[in-house]
């Protein structure tokens, strides 16, 4: 099997626990819209907003550091493991405990006041997954795909079940449809804070399945620290903690600050946390470009470091970046041209919709961090991590810095904006000084009309309105097959190629 071929392989079985997986939990979004009001989902949006900022703290840049030093001595595979696990569980035990010590200045800071079991739980679920993370990586390395997209599965699964279970089944019994002798007891303690402890608590229980389901490595693990090995392993790691931070802000900054900064009654009718919720649960419909991004993200970057010592790599690097390009503007325009239906099905009340027209936008900014992801491998193959430090905290002061301009003027678009501003200008970044210290052969012009095209096409089709809605959708579905079938002819001859790389 070529090289190319085993990483389409390897994408579509983390496909199975990316895109098939997530779109279960997907699913969650029309549930949440339906039992959750906007101001109760503004504070789930809020919460794992945060959730993002500190799992780049509990992970410490360890996923990709371990590809590296495994990819360098591979007979020293489990040792590395042992090492960095360990580091890991010394990291994640500290600050764990520092959450919980400062629970009740946190809530405070966010609104509210004695919810304290927030901040315990979470601690919890950032723990379990930060030192899961490391036997994640270890299955990804060592080409485990079936277990690793199995494990995530049922994560997904259990997550998702007790969500419907708890939300339906308490909504259910309060309507009288289901055990209506006990409406009145569910009805003394149920409130609006209790929604959003159901989502943490479902999130909790699965990610504790995450340690039943991955025993066999943590029977194996051995808790190693040997200066030797661990100063190594830190330097090449901290600098990819500080770009995580870094581009979590760029992607969960206007989520944080859309309540504290948005002028109140900027939307009539809305407090800044229903608008906190709405654009969320929006956001949420970018997912469709983040699932594929994440599931080629899984194979893409411990099948460039087992190739890194082949000379070839550059040229398969640009190979698979233009591919990635061609097949995410078909699947942009295809999005967009849906959005109407795809919002019928998802946002279950009306009000959800309001920031519907962000989508197209932040799909768009989401396409160019998948080509980011591409552009960055030139700086972790040449050990020069540092630079993607620079990049990402670059783009996070100007995210910082726009959101606090644009948001006070343009609300949830202004943040939608920024996403995508921010985004580019760290691709274009990136490509320059890549190009300079590790050239690869892109295919820019035709990479460039891709997205530049699905752009123009994908705001044509969300903005064309017409009376007749079979008409409408002929025509987007022409505009698609048009845009598809072009990028399809002109790589036809590349795709063919490839089957014999």
């Amino acid at each position: 099997m070529s090289r190319l071929k085993k990483l389409a392989g390897d994408t579509v079985l983390y496909g199975m626990s990316s895109i098939v997986g997530r779109m279960l939990n997907y699913f969650l979004v029309p549930l949440y819209t339906t039992y959750l009001s906007a101001a109760e989902y503004g504070v789930v949006t809020e919460l794992y907003a945060y959730v993002a900022f500190f799992m780049v703290l509990f992970t410490f840049g360890m996923e990709t550091t371990f590809f590296r030093f495994v990819s360098q001595d591979k007979s020293s595979a489990k040792s590395i493991f042992n090492q960095i696990t360990s580091l890991v569980l010394v990291i994640d035990t500290a600050l764990a405990l520092l959450l919980c010590a400062l629970a009740t200045p946190i809530m405070n800071y966010l609104e509210f006041p004695g919810k304290e079991g927030y901040v315990y739980a979470l601690a919890a679920i950032l723990f379990l997954d930060g030192v899961s993370a490391i036997p994640f990586a270890k299955l990804r390395i060592e080409g485990k795909a079936k277990k690793f997209a199995m494990t995530k599965m049922i994560n997904i699964l259990i997550n998702m079940s007790l969500n419907i279970v708890l939300l339906v089944g308490i909504n259910a019994i309060l309507e009288g449809k289901f055990m209506p002798e006990q409406a009145a007891w569910v009805n003394s303690w149920y409130s609006p804070a209790v929604g959003p402890a159901i989502v943490v608590f479902s999130n909790l229980v699965a990610s504790a399945a995450n340690w039943i389901m991955l025993g066999s490595a943590f029977r194996s693990f051995k808790f190693q620290w040997n200066k030797e090995v661990i100063n190594p392993i830190v330097r090449y790691g901290y600098p990819l903690l500080f770009m995580g931070v870094a581009g979590t802000t760029n992607e969960m900054f206007s989520r944080l600050m859309l309540k504290k900064i948005l002028p109140e009654g900027f939307y009539e009718g809305f407090s800044n946390q229903e608008i906190l919720g709405i654009f969320g649960a929006c956001y949420k419909l970018a997912i469709f470009m983040n699932l594929a991004i994440q599931a080629y993200k899984y194979a893409a970057e411990p099948f460039f470091f087992n190739n890194s010592g082949d000379k070839n790599s550059p040229a398969l690097i640009g190979k698979v970046t233009h591919i990635f390009i061609a097949f995410g503007a078909v699947a942009y325009v295809g999005i967009v041209a849906n959005l109407d239906i795809i919002a019928i099905f998802t946002l279950r009340q009306a009000e959800y919709k309001l920031a519907l027209d962000a989508v197209p936008v932040l799909l768009m900014a989401n396409l160019l961090l998948g080509v980011y992801y591409n552009l960055s491998m030139w700086y972790k193959l040449t050990d020069r991590t540092y630079v993607g430090t620079y990049l990402a905290v670059g783009g996070a002061i100007l995210t910082i810095l726009l959101n606090l301009m644009l948001i006070p003027s343009y609300g949830y678009m202004g943040s939608a904006y920024v996403t995508f501003i921010v985004y580019l200008l760290m691709t274009v970044a990136s490509y320059i000084l890549g190009q300079k210290y590790y050239p690869i052969p892109y295919q820019m012009v035709r990479g460039m009309l891709y997205l530049v095209l699905a752009g123009l096409l994908g705001h044509f089709c969300f903005q064309l309105k017409l009376d007749n809605f079979y008409f409408l959708k002929g025509i987007q579905l022409l505009i698609f097959l048009i845009f598809a079938g072009m990028v399809f002819i002109l790589e036809r001859s590349t795709l063919r190629k490839n089957r014999r790389a």
